[in-house]
């Protein structure tokens, strides 16, 4: 099973085990056995954390570092997944339908230079999605509307992509950069800020005074 359900579950592994990458893949692999076996979608969720890790962490983007950082992650329970991710320079230099058509074939795991079509738009596959979310990312990497618009605009499993993404997103731009108009939509955000806040909090107990 490759599904996509467990990338979700690795933004609290993002965060939690942001200044400690040693220990992120095996945190990653833990929360996504829950339910999948398979390394694929072990490899997404660890390609995720290791993304939100980046990103909680930094005031820039640096595109080498950050796929190195994504691949390595990935590499340890695919390496198919690792070279896809390593090839994000020629995938952005494409045109939004070639990047995808590029990001269907990886997850389909189809020869070089067969083309795929994509007008189903992203799949619950966990390859597809973990690549789109990086692609959406990478493509508008300082602007949370138009990243989450990039997802939206693909089609299929939008509500997972876009939230990935949007989650990316926020954690490199800071809830600042959250339209005003979007954050008062969303359900429960009071409760939502709150667990949030006491993640920091215990976070900051368990790891942050001796680290940072």
């Amino acid at each position: 099973r490759i599904e996509n359900c467990s990338i979700p579950r690795v933004i609290a592994v993002g965060l939690w085990e942001h200044a400690h990458l040693e220990d992120l893949g095996d945190s990653a692999e833990k929360v996504t056995a829950i339910t999948h076996r398979d390394p694929r979608p072990i490899a997404a969720s660890a390609a995720y954390a290791a993304a939100l890790a980046y990103a909680v962490v930094s005031d820039d983007l640096i595109l080498g570092t950050f796929i190195d950082q994504v691949s390595r992650a990935a590499g340890r329970f695919s390496g198919d997944l690792a070279e896809a991710i390593l090839d994000f320079p020629r995938i952005l230099s494409q045109t939004e339908y070639r990047a995808h058509e590029i990001i269907c074939r990886v997850a389909e795991g189809g020869p070089e230079g067969r083309t795929p079509g994509f007008d189903e738009g992203v799949t619950d596959n966990a390859i597809m999605t973990i690549l789109a979310v990086i692609y959406d990312f990478l493509k508008n990497p300082f602007d949370f509307e138009k990243a989450v618009e990039s997802a939206l605009r693909a089609g299929g499993d939008v509500d997972t992509v876009a939230a990935l993404t949007g989650a990316l997103s926020g954690s490199l731009l800071g809830q600042e950069a959250i339209p005003e108009h979007l954050a008062k939509g969303v359900l429960d955000s009071a409760v939502i800020e709150d667990r949030a806040d006491r993640l920091l909090n215990r976070w900051l107990e368990c790891k942050g005074p001796k680290d940072e």
